[in-house]
């Protein structure tokens, strides 16, 4: 073979290659044609197709696939982004598309009774390198609709729901976004309300910021303000109701002279606007408002929830509280007063504060630091006005007012403002770069914004139980307890037994004190403000380490004085601290109260023989046997119940008082003198001495109504719940 005709072959086969190789690339291949058996569009693609043309009656939807971009896009009846997943949705139902029955090579007189030379829907989808055209014909009569793809005679049968999609109205695949689908974020924002009041609202380095009419910046709440865009950029239309809508013909479709307008630049550099009209109408349930958007003149319904959104009023888009940061995302606050630094806090961790300035560190408590927190994110304006030339009338100057500035987890300055005290108890406040002023009511958590002890730690007292040896109170009442061997034992008064749980109680109490709040640095004038120069109470706990005594030169005590009465419990200080606090009321109540051994009354039942009681003059006597009180003995038959006496006694046995009132001789108030109740028991032992309790009047120290009660060898005057004792009298 010569070489030309070598040459010329081998040509020639290229050239089929490369046909072929052109043609079948956009064929399915066998595994596709295995997949798509018995499908009726068995050659469809859904990747590769390029346009979709869908022609009724009425109407003819062209939907595009733009080549650079790879999104759909109507192109008839208008020009608009396409609804991706209704695009989607309709590939879906043809991909798929089956037929329930067929008819074989179906004749032209049977083609023209299933509907199928006037058509009810014309379908054309092209592909690359391929085209597909079928119609849609009537009902047929056993269900379903008949189809007829173009080349082929056999006709299908197909289910009604399968091709619905087909018969959709052009709008029904149009983008219903009316921003549309790459709106991406909006950076400036102007609504102008039906009073005419303009807001606008644009994005910034620092959020958004807010004008109002001709006023100056402020800040918007950030929550609010996206909101606001959030709900325009997703700003859907219910129904497309007529396109190339001119501005001045507004007042013929429904809207007011002066509608609420919207206008609006995106990050892309778009801009639009929209108004809003009136309702749409009963068909949308009064729930759909009309609006314009333009350019384009786009006449829509939309949800009138939305539009409201939109159309947020101007005082829910202030910044009404002072800041607006997420607690979890805070790392530190700092106050300063005349360019001092008072107060600093740092996070430690998830969950943990440090007061790291004035001074040295110190442990913060993390309720308190949410609370400043909190409230400068929750206190509420009571209005704003221009900032003044004098700062000092507002109090805001500088060395008035508290500077605060918010740092975030990231090192971020995110707020910084300036927090001014009125005399009458209120706030004001400004950010930085705004030249309004706002104005707060009083908060005792703002008044104390810029001092450090305000954040310490509630737990005053820090100390180990089982090294306390000493525990004394003076003041109001007076004892004095020792530890030895592990027994707490009382020194004053001398010989009065202890009562352990209460007395373990007590001290546990005052080693691990807790603060309620704290109410302002222990000045000298603040000290005697609130009674601690003179103490109601003195409190000292004694401590020794290892079991070796403290150097009694350099004794380890705490000492803590309880001063007035609060609101929420009592004023008290931890001598050498840097802050007065509150106790609670129950706290104060327990380390001042009387430490007798409640359980005194209980001891005069050992080894019984009898039991008298003595009512005004007359007196029953009852015998005692094997702890039990069994039968009348002598004195006035009847003056008591034998089961009353008997349920008394079998409480007696194990009874521990429910208060100790006082030390020493009753008072005249406590009606011991001339006792309701007298019960003497005397004991089976020839040597024992009887013992003697009496009771007395009633009063309530807590919530329970008790008698005062004393008993024989015990100068102690104690409360007796009156259910005991009342069934005898």
């Amino acid at each position: 073979m010569k070489t030309r005709d070598t040459i010329i072959l081998l040509v020639v086969v290229a050239v089929c290659g490369l046909f072929i190789f052109l043609y079948e690339r956009n064929l399915p291949t066998t595994g596709e044609k295995e997949e798509r058996q018995g499908r009726i569009l068995s050659l469809l693609d859904i990747e590769k197709v390029t346009r979709i043309a869908l022609e009724g009656p009425e109407h003819t939807t062209v939907i595009v696939r733009e080549g650079s971009t790879d999104e759909w896009k109507l192109t008839s009846p208008v020009q608009a982004e396409a609804d991706a997943a209704m695009v989607d949705g309709l590939l879906s139902d043809l991909e798929f598309l089956e037929s329930d029955r067929k008819v074989p090579k179906a004749t032209s007189a049977q083609r023209k009774s299933f509907g199928l030379v006037t058509p009810s829907v014309e379908v054309e989808v092209e592909m690359k390198g391929a085209t597909l055209r079928f119609v849609l014909g009537a009902e047929a009569e056993a269900g379903g609709v008949y189809l007829a793809l173009d080349g082929d005679d056999t006709v299908y049968v197909v289910e009604t729901m399968s091709v619905e999609s087909l018969r959709r109205k052009p709008s029904e695949f149009r983008e219903k976004r009316l921003l549309g689908r790459t709106a991406g974020g909006l950076t400036d924002l102007r609504v102008t309300h039906q009073d005419g009041t303009t807001v606008r609202l644009v994005s910034t380095a620092r959020g958004w910021e807010l004008n109002v009419g001709d006023g100056g910046a402020e800040r918007a709440s950030q929550k609010a303000a996206d909101q606001v865009t959030r709900s325009l950029a997703s700003l859907r239309a219910l129904e497309f109701l007529e396109d190339g809508v001119k501005e001045h013909e507004r007042g013929k479709k429904g809207f007011a002279s002066t509608p609420p307008t919207v206008s609006y630049t995106r990050e892309d550099g778009v801009k639009g606007s929209l108004a809003f009209g009136e309702s749409c109408g009963p068909r949308h349930d009064d729930a759909a408002v009309k609006a314009l958007v333009m350019p384009g003149g786009i006449l829509v319904c939309v949800g009138q929830a939305a539009r409201d959104a939109i159309l947020t009023p101007v005082e829910e888009l202030r910044l009404a509280s002072p800041v607006e940061v997420d607690a979890f995302e805070v790392q530190s606050i700092e106050a300063q007063r005349a360019g001092k630094v008072t107060m600093r806090v740092e996070r430690e961790g998830e969950s943990a504060w440090i007061i790291t300035a004035p001074g040295e560190p110190a442990a913060a408590e993390p309720v308190a630091v949410e609370a400043l927190i909190d409230t400068l994110n929750r206190s509420r304006s009571t209005g704003y006005a221009p900032l003044p030339a004098d700062l000092a009338t507002v109090g805001l100057d500088p060395l008035g007012g508290t500077e605060l500035t918010i740092i975030d987890v990231a090192g971020q300055q995110v707020e910084h403002l300036w927090l001014g005290a009125r005399p009458d108890g209120t706030f004001t406040f400004r950010r930085e770069g705004e030249s309004v002023y706002a104005t707060l009511g009083a908060d005792p958590v703002l008044a104390t914004a810029h001092e450090a002890w305000a954040l310490f730690s509630r737990t005053v007292v820090s100390r180990d139980y089982f090294e306390a040896v000493r525990f004394s109170v003076e003041g109001q009442l007076a004892h004095e307890l020792v530890k030895k061997e592990g027994a707490w034992a009382f020194v004053v008064p001398e010989g009065m037994p202890a009562d352990a749980a209460d007395v373990r109680d007590t001290v546990e109490t005052a080693c691990g004190l807790e603060a309620v709040r704290f109410i302002a640095a222990a000045t000298p004038e603040a000290l005697e403000a609130n009674g601690l120069a003179r103490p109601a109470f003195e409190i000292e706990v004694s401590f020794e380490k290892d079991g070796v005594p403290a150097d009694p030169a350099v004794p380890d005590v705490v000492r803590i004085l309880v001063g007035n009465e609060t609101e929420d419990g009592r004023a008290a200080f931890v001598e050498g601290a840097s802050a007065i606090f509150v106790l609670s009321g129950q706290v104060a109540l327990r380390l001042t109260r009387p430490l007798a051994d409640r359980g005194a009354l209980a001891a005069v039942t050992a080894d019984a023989a009898s039991i008298t009681l003595t009512r005004g003059a007359a007196q029953e006597t009852f015998t005692v046997s094997a702890g039990k009180v069994s039968a009348h003995a002598s004195g006035q038959p009847g003056l008591f119940d034998l089961a009353d006496v008997q349920a008394f006694f079998a409480s007696l046995v194990t009874l521990r008082a429910s208060w100790v009132a006082s030390y020493g001789p009753p008072p005249p108030a406590a009606g011991l003198a001339s006792a309701v109740l007298t019960i003497t028991v005397a004991p089976a032992s020839a040597q024992a001495e009887p013992a003697t309790m009496r009771f007395g009047t009633r009063f309530t120290p807590k919530t329970e109504e008790m008698f005062h009660a004393r008993v024989g060898g015990v100068d102690a005057t104690f409360g007796v719940d009156v259910a005991l004792v009342e069934p005898l009298l």
